[in-house]
């Protein structure tokens, strides 16, 4: 009798599955998966949410400088499930800043139950904050639903509450609210996308499949719905198919990681050895500026690569030969909690002492994190 959960994440497996699309688990001696569904994110409310979208983000990151880059999309619990999949920690440790945050905003909506805009912010804040520890689901769940009670036409509530089944994997739950923002809201790719991606999670693979081609016929360069297309035509069993979309998802991906992990997928798909990963490049010297030595080179890589500084990067320049000013763009360093910038600033503490390990360096080094918008300096960060 074939398998109805991923023995590996808990993730419901689609019927005539060979792999599990979460995590890539074989269901079938010598299956291997094309990758795992894609999902965009959902936009931030406010300061506050946006702080746990970036800052708190940024510290989960910091805190596990070591643990692989989470594959796309992630994998979810198994239907109904408010507790991780196998794998994964029972819960990140909260910095108390957050969590007495997370608090006293609570304690402000519970103050004014008709502050429908406040409650759907204290929903999405309590959503994102489920990413990191799971617990957090009911409580994002309970304030959509004191929203929609008051009034049944708030999208950003419908589509929270969405977005709580779709990551607990429950298709019919998800489905009719995905359509009803849909319904209110007009056309939105992305819960298109989402919709069509419940769709396929229920079983009903041509649904999906017609629905993400209606998508890409009005965006041709959606790279979510190319990607999820190609998981759905290898449920399908037509390989051809998906190996064609991966490889039109690759073309239009603008994410170095993102096209790396689409790399992969390909390869397993068709068979291939993996590419390696290619290395990251420093940047040009800018006008004016002297080639780059050894150990600047090192350093800016260093960064580059770097997950969540990598992409905030708007200038390096060296004002030294080991003095480093990091120009960045809505990195909120002055948001960390204590602990998170700590270990921050340790993590950059250990890519000069790397560099200057491997390319000695005349005289003091250090990176200053200047923020790029106000020129204000964040950090001056030295070993």
């Amino acid at each position: 009798m074939p398998a109805r959960f991923c023995p590996q994440c808990g993730t419901k497996v689609v019927p005539q599955a060979k792999f599990c699309m979460e995590c890539g688990h074989g269901l079938v001696p010598g299956s291997a998966a094309p990758s795992q569904i894609v999902r965009r994110s959902v936009t931030g409310y406010g300061v506050f949410a946006a702080f746990l979208l970036s800052g708190l983000g940024i510290w989960a990151a910091i805190l596990t400088p070591d643990a692989p880059p989470p594959p796309l999309g992630g994998a979810r619990p198994a239907a109904g499930a408010t507790t991780p999949p196998a794998g994964e920690p029972a819960k990140v440790e909260l910095p108390a800043e957050i969590t007495k945050m997370v608090g006293e905003l609570a304690a402000k909506a519970a103050a004014k139950p008709d502050d429908l805009g406040l409650w759907t912010h204290l929903g999405e804040v309590y959503y994102r904050t489920a990413q990191f520890d799971h617990s957090y689901y009911p409580k994002a769940l309970a304030a959509f639903e004191h929203v929609l009670a008051r009034d049944a036409k708030q999208t950003d509530a419908i589509r929270g509450k969405a977005n709580i089944y779709y990551d607990r994997s429950e298709p019919a739950l998800a489905i009719p609210l995905f359509e009803r923002y849909l319904a209110l809201k007009g056309d939105d790719p992305s819960v298109r996308t989402d919709l069509a991606t419940m769709h396929l999670y229920a079983g009903d693979a041509p649904k999906a499949i017609a629905m993400y081609k209606d998508v890409l016929a009005k965006d041709p360069r959606f790279v979510q719905a190319h990607y999820n297309l190609a998981a759905a035509y290898h449920e399908q069993g037509d390989d051809a198919a998906a190996l064609d979309e991966l490889r039109t998802a690759r073309r239009f991906a603008t994410d170095e990681r993102v096209q790396q992990q689409i790399d992969q997928m390909i390869a397993k798909l068709s068979g291939a050895p993996a590419p390696a990963a290619a290395p990251v490049a420093p940047a040009p010297a800018a006008p004016g500026e002297t080639t780059r030595t050894p150990f600047q080179q090192l350093v800016e890589q260093q960064l580059r690569g770097h997950e969540i500084v990598g992409p905030r990067i708007a200038e390096l320049r060296w004002t030294a030969p080991g003095r480093l000013e990091a120009r960045m763009r809505e990195f909120p360093m002055a948001q960390m909690p204590p602990m998170a910038r700590t270990a921050f600033e340790k993590r950059m503490v250990g890519y000069l002492e790397d560099a200057r390990k491997t390319h000695p360096v005349d005289g003091a080094v250090a990176i200053v994190m200047v923020d790029a918008d106000t020129g204000d300096t964040m950090a001056t960060i030295t070993p």
